[in-house]
């Protein structure tokens, strides 16, 4: 799949409402507990995956992974500006959160280099799963979007789908370990979804949200319902343990030409790295 790299012209800013999720507190602050996760996360996949660029053979692949790291670069970016965002509405121990998380990151990629890109791997494949949802149920969870983080979420997802094999390409090229992997993604099971409670339920209790029964309830709907959120990306995380899976099984390019034809006037690419 053709990786192109771009940037956005709207983006969030200190005039977009704090709940820009159709006006509802616990939707908006669950989005805002994700996108808190990536500025650091999106640097330790480009770390990880760069740590092994000496040891990939492949032209092809070595192209795919300089518009990866540019993709991700371009997304950390974005994502730091929300937090920056965060941090004027009174958000500031989400930095402190992250701090830790960078300093843990990198020694991971440091002392256990294999096991960062694993890592890596595994949570590429639930933010491109996560894309998918995202775009095959528009209606759901992008309309609700106030139209700066619309768009801002749109084209992550697009740029997801568009690098979801990188990182998985250059693990099979460079470790090739299936133990591995599936060690890693039965740890990212674990931690990940609860980094994502502990993020969340702060910037509830920081709204005073944290005993809103009403929320919570169509909250946990809206996230574990039968067509919740996270359900139906549980839902997709499964094929990653199928010993000959690949992230290039499906193909989702319909949502990208879709997405620059909509967003066209508000998108530029960047050159080539």
């Amino acid at each position: 799949m053709r990786i192109v790299p771009r940037k956005i012209s709207r983006h969030p800013n200190a005039a977009t409402p704090t709940y820009w999720f159709g006006g509802k507190g616990f939707e908006s602050l669950f989005f805002d507990a994700v996108s808190s996760t990536f500025p650091e996360g999106e640097r330790f996949f480009i770390l990880s995956v760069r740590s092994f660029a000496e040891q990939i053979q492949d032209e092809g692949l070595k192209t795919e992974v300089a518009y990866f790291i540019r993709q991700e670069g371009q997304h950390s970016r974005e994502h730091d500006a929300h937090m920056r965002i965060l941090d004027d509405q009174g958000f500031g121990t989400l930095d402190q959160i992250n701090r830790f998380d960078r300093l843990l990151m990198k020694w991971m990629v440091k002392l256990l280099p294999r096991y960062a890109l694993a890592v890596t791997t595994v949570i590429e494949h639930i933010t491109a799963v996560a894309a998918v949802t995202l775009l095959e149920n528009e209606a759901k969870y992008l309309d609700p979007m106030h139209e700066d983080f619309r768009l801002m979420w749109h084209w992550h997802a697009v740029e997801e789908i568009e690098h979801k094999a990188v990182s998985f390409d250059v693990f099979e090229e460079a470790v090739g370990n299936y133990t591995l992997r599936l060690i890693a993604a039965l740890h990212v099971a674990v931690v990940f979804p609860l980094e994502l409670f502990i993020r969340h339920l702060f910037l509830l209790t920081k709204e005073g949200l944290l005993l809103d029964v009403q929320g919570w309830r169509r909250g946990m709907s809206f996230l574990f319902g039968r067509e919740g959120f996270l359900t139906k990306i549980a839902g997709g995380y499964g094929v990653y343990f199928r010993r000959n899976f690949h992230p290039a099984d499906t193909d989702e390019s319909c949502y990208i030409a879709e997405f620059e034809e909509r967003y066209g006037m508000h998108l530029s690419h960047l050159p080539a790295p």
